[in-house]
């Protein structure tokens, strides 16, 4: 069995930055790689992250990382910021169902590129089991953080959508956030995230 972890951004890409100077790179990639030695220490599977240090990928060649390592599960990892500084928790996406072939392609004058329907659908297959995923998922952090349990949601999230198994993304907690912040800082908190994700798988 093959789980394809993403730890979003890297490189010049930051993602959000707390007040405290936290990023969302640095938290995306210590946690996948707490995930990832979990799942190959206790289930034996195979894990391949899509950045293995600190560069950007884009999102699209993301997607290719787990369809070209036949990948059964995609984890795509992140934090988020907010205007409204007293948003908090996390929060599970799924991806929304996508448009039938025809319709997108009659909506679009501009599109000329028959496999991008195909793109688009690869992720419809997989939704029930993305939704479990995400529900299991949404249980076990709340269990293990304590952090507000936002309900799992859809997105049109590019990194999502072309993957050819069921694929979720986990947004760890908002560093806008004093108190989401000061957690996602500390080594044993993310530990505990990552016992969760573990478990959920």
């Amino acid at each position: 069995h093959t789980v394809v972890i993403d730890p979003g951004h890297g490189g010049r890409d930051t993602g959000v930055r707390g007040d405290g100077g936290l990023l969302e790179k640095e938290v995306s990639f210590l946690t996948a790689l707490k995930v990832a030695k979990l799942i190959k220490g206790k289930l034996g599977a195979r894990v391949v992250l899509t950045r293995t240090g600190d560069f950007n990928l884009p999102l699209l060649e993301r997607t290719a990382i787990v369809n070209r390592t036949k990948g059964q599960l995609f984890l795509s990892l992140h934090t988020e910021g907010s205007f409204r500084r007293e948003s908090s928790g996390f929060r599970i996406f799924i991806s929304k169902p996508a448009s039938k072939p025809g319709k997108q392609l009659a909506e679009s004058e501009e599109n000329t590129n028959l496999q991008t329907p195909q793109w688009d659908l690869a992720q419809d297959t997989h939704r029930m089991e993305a939704l479990r995923l995400g529900k299991l998922l949404r249980q076990a952090l709340a269990r293990q953080t304590g952090l507000a349990a936002n309900p799992v949601q859809e997105t049109r999230s590019m990194v999502l959508k072309g993957a050819k198994a069921p694929a979720v993304l986990i947004s760890l907690g908002h560093l806008t956030n004093l108190r989401d912040e000061a957690l996602l800082e500390r080594n044993e908190f993310l530990e505990k995230v990552a016992e969760a994700i573990f478990h959920a798988i």
